[in-house]
């Protein structure tokens, strides 16, 4: 495992130093931890599966966990589970411990550096799996992400479940209008740069992201061994449960997927 003060390795993925950049960590430090509502629904979601195929949870892997804000919830919702966090940045890593020992949450929760793809059943197969905050969005090239969810699938007992958000290609409509000429202008042969890929930057930081379609990512989990068993976009879903959402929101896309 990692120490705290190494240097992330370049290799590891490909926004590590995006992440471990200290005007990233504060710009996504929390003071209490939290759950949006949609996080909230689909945790209900996949713990309602999970419990009718293999009962309660016994061990939980939170993937991408950044500075925390998440785990104390999930922590609380599978009170008879270990909890298993990871990140790929060291820096975010040492802010999440800081946090859960700040939280008083720090008990039965290990927290490690190391991207998703290495992560190994070592202390026996998960029944849930997060990956909230829209970690695979930060996942390129696709062979990372296909690398990503295999070894997710890995982790997980037959019937166990990956939680998850992504940011979505169509939504704002000048994000729309952006991937629509992007799309063109690859079929055009114009650019060789993937349908749904992007690069932005904080700080001084860069980092590359991948924007979904639904089918894509219906395409994905089924290469990768997963029944999806909920996709939907945020408006969508806002929809559903009677929750107002903006026009101008990003419209991400929400699933649960069970593993096969």
């Amino acid at each position: 495992m990692p120490l705290e003060h190494e240097q992330p390795d370049p290799d590891a993925a490909v926004n590590v130093a995006f992440w471990n950049h200290a005007a990233s960590v504060e710009r996504y430090q929390v003071r209490v931890p939290y759950l949006y509502w949609y996080e909230e629904v689909l945790l209900g979601i996949a713990l309602a599966a999970i419990r009718d195929r293999l009962g309660a949870p016994r061990l939980v892997h939170i993937v991408g966990c950044g500075p925390g804000r998440e785990v104390p919830p999930i922590r609380a919702a599978c009170p008879d589970a270990r909890i298993a966090a990871s990140d790929i940045a060291p820096a975010m890593v040492a802010a999440c411990k800081r946090n859960l020992e700040a939280w008083g949450c720090a008990t039965n929760v290990d927290v490690c550096c190391a991207p998703a793809r290495s992560l190994r059943a070592d202390r026996g197969r998960a029944e849930l799996v997060t990956a909230l905050s829209n970690v695979l969005t930060y996942v390129t090239p696709r062979a990372e992400r296909v690398s990503m969810l295999s070894a997710i699938h890995a982790l997980l007992h037959p019937g166990g479940a990956l939680v998850g958000t992504v940011h979505h290609r169509w939504g704002q409509p000048a994000k729309s209008a952006y991937f629509l000429m992007q799309a063109a202008a690859t079929a055009a042969r114009l650019s060789d740069t993937e349908p749904g890929e992007r690069l932005t930057s904080f700080e001084g930081a860069t980092r590359h992201l991948h924007y979904f379609t639904r089918g894509e990512l219906l395409a994905l989990f089924a290469e990768t061994g997963f029944e999806v068993k909920l996709l939907e976009s945020l408006r969508t879903l806002s929809r559903q449960h009677g929750q107002s959402y903006p026009a101008t929101g990003d419209n991400n896309l929400v699933y649960v997927a069970l593993a096969r």
